[in-house]
């Protein structure tokens, strides 16, 4: 039979089969007369450039764990301790100016402040000033809690007073910042220091137009423009304490005289002691019988340094802290605290001044403290709000 006559006959019979089975057996005679190609070995190492990208890709997301650990934990190392923060007890944390108090233009005003019960906002673990959220008296758990996210609502311009539209001013290179919506009597006043004109914005609106005032700024009677000054804006009656927050006395001697403290510290009677119990935190709420006692034996030695600095803060707690108030410059129911390291430390003009008394003297205090004041317990569970007992 001639080669054409197998061809042709062969063609006959493939035209017979369905087209899906030609293709195979079409594919299966070619793969028969293919010679297979020898099995690659599997690299043992990965391409440079896939582990470049590898190792990328795995900082990247170990980057996003962290990122997300932080935003839902709010910065613990920044957060106050869950004994103080949850308890009718001192804040550990530096105190922003305190707005909260309704905007008055009577400057008697300052000198009719009550603690109601409030707990002072204390020092410890401190890199940057916090609100100063004064603590109420205790209430009862509550049974139902929203799980919904709290949005802030930034205040209208129209809405906000005169300090929170301009909470910080510049003057004799010094940044002074808002400490109080309430006035400081007049006969506090001291003499004009100069003017200014203080600028704000509007941060409720996507542009954050920007305003301006007029102000003068005036020296408060005995106590160091260094530390405070008093601020009357044009269209005004009244004369608003600022701050310098970045004041740093060098020893306590210092701190005292320039905010003449003998004479403008206030002592609120409520001192806290802290200590755990078993699986709970419990707080002692003492007031003594003679509160000028806290003088003698914690600030009678004006000769000691202050340690503190932004660069290294105090890592220690405070073991027990007394609720002060120095109305002339705004601020009230912050602290004065001892701590288990020995220090003396305060928050007075929102950042740290840390003084190094002695374990020795810190326990005598405490012991004092037990001995001679009445007091009330507080108990407080982790993730519980405190219950009196």
């Amino acid at each position: 039979m001639k080669k054409k006559d197998i061809f042709e006959r062969l063609r006959g019979d493939m035209d017979q089969i369905p087209v899906p089975y030609q293709w195979n057996k079409i594919a299966g005679a070619a793969a028969q007369h293919k010679p297979r190609k020898a099995a690659q070995p599997r690299p043992q190492h990965l391409p440079v450039y896939r582990k470049v990208w590898s190792m990328a890709a795995a900082a990247a997301m170990l980057l996003l764990v962290i990122t997300a650990v932080m935003v839902n934990q709010r910065q613990p190392w920044l957060r106050p301790d869950p004994l103080i923060s949850t308890a009718d007890g001192p804040s550990q944390s530096y105190a922003q100016p305190d707005t909260t108090e309704p905007y008055s233009l009577d400057p008697q005003q300052t000198d009719a402040h009550e603690t109601n019960g409030s707990l002072p906002t204390a020092v410890n673990n401190i890199t940057n000033p916090s609100n100063n959220t004064s603590k109420t008296a205790p209430s009862a758990p509550s049974q139902t809690r929203s799980s919904a996210p709290e949005l802030a609502t930034i205040p209208s311009w129209d809405s906000r007073t005169i300090a929170e539209k301009f909470p910080s001013i510049a003057w004799n290179a010094t940044e002074y910042v808002t400490s109080s919506n309430t006035s400081i009597p007049s006969g506090q006043i001291g003499s004009l220091l100069g003017k200014y004109r203080a600028t704000g914005h509007d941060y409720s609106q996507s542009s954050q137009p920007e305003y301006q005032a007029d102000c003068e700024i005036y020296s408060i009677r005995n106590i160091s423009s260094a530390c405070a000054v008093a601020v009357k804006f044009a269209g005004t009656a009244i004369y608003l304490p600022y701050m310098n927050v970045d004041y740093r006395p060098g020893t306590l001697g210092n701190l005292i005289d320039d905010l003449n403290l003998r004479e403008n510290l206030r002592f609120n009677n409520k001192i806290y002691y802290d200590y755990r119990e078993g699986e709970e935190f419990v707080q002692m709420e003492y007031s003594l019988p003679d509160p000028s006692v806290i003088w003698t034996m914690l600030l009678s030695d004006t000769s000691l340094k202050n340690v503190a600095s932004m660069s290294n803060p105090g890592i220690d707690l405070a073991v027990m802290s007394c609720s002060i108030d120095v109305n002339v410059i705004g601020q009230r129911n912050i602290a004065l605290s001892v701590t288990e390291n020995g220090y003396l430390t305060t928050n007075i003009l929102a950042t740290e001044k840390r003084f190094f008394i002695g374990k020795d003297a810190v326990n005598r205090f405490v012991a004092y403290v037990q001995e001679h004041g009445s007091g009330r317990r507080l108990t407080v569970t982790p993730g519980v709000e405190p219950v009196l007992e």
